[in-house]
């Protein structure tokens, strides 16, 4: 009669451990996947609730949305519609959507690698929230700021 041997614990333990790195990364893909998606999604939500819309404080929140929204896809359409959303909030004299477009834009030049324009435009959010008494938005720019 045959002995069957028993498969050593070394190879059982090498297999398990190779297999639980493949679905480590495979996990890690798909998640990244998934976020790049909501991203869009939410962003084309935007899009078209942006369209024929007045100008008004909205809008104005709409830009920052979509600038945040594309901080990790293309910081180039960030920087702009953070620009576009500093722009009206400029026009319309309203501070706050003032200092969450310097949010935004400091984001996307962040993601950029840009990190004194990111530092400065954080700086200048951080001085307005500061001003308005809004210890939400203040502390969200302070993180940031601890990010970079």
């Amino acid at each position: 009669m045959l002995q069957q041997r028993k498969p050593s614990v070394r190879i059982t333990y090498r297999y398990a451990t190779t297999a639980f790195f493949v679905l480590l990364l495979l996990g890690g893909t798909v998640g990244q996947a998934s976020a790049q998606n909501k991203a869009r999604v939410r962003i084309d939500s935007l899009l078209r609730v942006m369209g024929g819309m007045k100008s008004d404080t909205f809008l104005v929140n709409v830009y920052c949305k979509l600038a945040f929204s594309y901080q990790n896809l293309n910081p180039d359409s960030g920087l702009y519609y953070g620009k576009q959303g500093y722009e009206l909030a400029q026009k319309l004299s309203w501070t706050k959507g003032t200092a969450t477009s310097y949010n935004a834009i400091g984001s996307n030049h962040h993601a950029e690698g840009n990190v004194d324009a990111a530092k400065e435009n954080y700086r200048k959010s951080l001085e307005l929230f500061e001003k308005l008494h809004d210890s939400a938005g203040f502390s969200v720019v302070l993180g940031n700021i601890g990010i970079v």
